[in-house]
């Protein structure tokens, strides 16, 4: 079956630009047998995601129907996204996103940038994946995305392919030498994810407090009797999740805008993912809401995504310090006691530096952001600018020894 390019010449680069243009259910083989075929039909592409998806058990959350399709209605307006899939023989082992748009680098001067899973979208305005991933056949992994390399390694058009959010255990793949790709940069920046062993806990005694830091135990002691009577409200409806989520809402808006920042919500496009995800997902268990209350107040809304039994901390809402001391780190110990008892396997605070992270994430994973850089201008400038940058650094505290 043959394959359509169209493309031209870039006048920085000289290579040929545009992205190769596959009629549908082109193909390309790999040396590993796997053949790829680019889907550009959304409909037909959702069609393949949903029959692969019933064929293998703990679909990941970032590569479930229902994630892909909840982000293609809020995203795919502003992202130019293909589907590439994979089969051995006749069987379809492996289902990848391909998110493209066009980044500015320099003033005047853009790359056209290639994204893995459901990422690209304008900043403030991203869901954020983690823990990102392709549906695949759990031992076709390795061969499926080398064969993806293989394919964007012959597509022309596009310098830059990010691989955002991915578990550093199946990350290799995706840093594997590939000549055709012709590199002239691969990153690699590791970020740690804390959590919370749930299962361990529930093993040895159940309880939450028990295996927590001296001094976190003894705050968390004495906010909670400050805050007595607690409850956690546990939602097992939609309409129970839906008010809560409206609620969180309220308060992380609040929390933010007090300090002069937009919240996450502020972005129409992100609320509506969520409000969908929690329709799409709530009665399959794959989200999570809760809220706690201090003497009949809230003071913590919390929206968790359940990855195969792994409590993610997506997005929450506290309520103020002046009204409740520490409200994040009694909401948080309080759903991690509740969730062990659920009989969750963890409970993860997912990247970033926040206090209540060390203080209840008692181990660690890692999760990695892949880059990989072809030969553009506005690289070589852009390296050039920040080595310059550090020469200057250095030299002028060397200068003012001089003088």
């Amino acid at each position: 079956m043959l394959s359509m390019s169209i493309a031209q010449s870039d006048p920085i680069t000289g290579e040929q630009t545009g992205l190769m243009r596959l009629a549908q259910g082109s193909t390309s083989a790999s040396n590993n047998c796997i053949r790829v075929e680019i889907i550009e039909d959304q409909a037909q592409g959702l069609h393949l995601w949903r029959e692969l998806g019933q064929k293998i058990q703990n679909v990941p959350l970032s590569a479930s129907p229902a994630w892909i399709e909840t982000w293609l209605d809020q995203y795919a307006g502003e992202i130019r996204v293909q589907f590439l899939t994979g089969y051995r023989g006749d069987q379809l082992i492996g289902c990848c996103l391909l998110g493209r748009r066009e980044v500015r680098v320099l003033p005047g001067l853009s790359v056209t940038e290639l994204f893995i899973g459901t990422a690209g979208e304008r900043h403030g305005h991203s869901v954020c994946v983690e823990y990102n991933d392709v549906l695949v056949i759990e031992n076709e992994r390795a061969d499926f995305i080398h064969a993806i390399l293989q394919q964007l390694g012959q597509t022309p058009g596009w310098h830059r392919l990010t691989i955002p959010g991915v578990h550093a255990d199946i990350s290799a793949p995706w840093c594997a030498e590939i000549p055709q790709l012709r590199l002239r940069k691969r990153q690699v920046l590791s970020r740690e994810s804390r959590f919370f062993d749930l299962r361990s806990c529930r093993e040895e005694n159940g309880e939450i407090l028990n295996s927590l830091g001296k001094s976190t135990r003894s705050n968390l002691k004495r906010r909670c009797k400050q805050l007595e009577p607690l409850e956690i409200q546990w939602a097992e409806t939609e309409t129970e999740a839906l008010e809560i989520f409206e609620e969180l809402i309220d308060l992380h808006q609040a929390r933010w805008t007090a300090v002069g920042q937009p919240g996450a919500f502020a972005s129409r496009s992100f609320s509506n993912f969520q409000r969908q995800l929690i329709l799409r997902t709530f009665s399959d268990g794959r989200v999570v809401l809760a809220r706690i209350q201090s003497q009949g107040s809230t003071i913590g809304c919390l929206y968790l995504l359940n990855d195969r039994q792994r409590l993610l901390d997506y997005v929450s809402g506290f309520t103020s310090f002046e009204n409740a001391g520490s409200p994040g780190l009694v909401s948080h110990y309080l759903c991690m006691q509740e969730a062990c008892q659920r009989g969750f396997e963890a409970y993860d605070f997912l990247v970033g530096e926040k206090r209540h992270k060390e203080n209840l994430g008692k181990s660690a994973t890692a999760l990695e952001w892949i880059q990989l850089e072809r030969s553009h201008l506005a690289f070589t400038l852009t390296d050039l600018a920040r080595s310059g940058k550090q020469l200057l650094k250095k030299w002028v505290p060397n200068r003012k020894e001089q003088n």
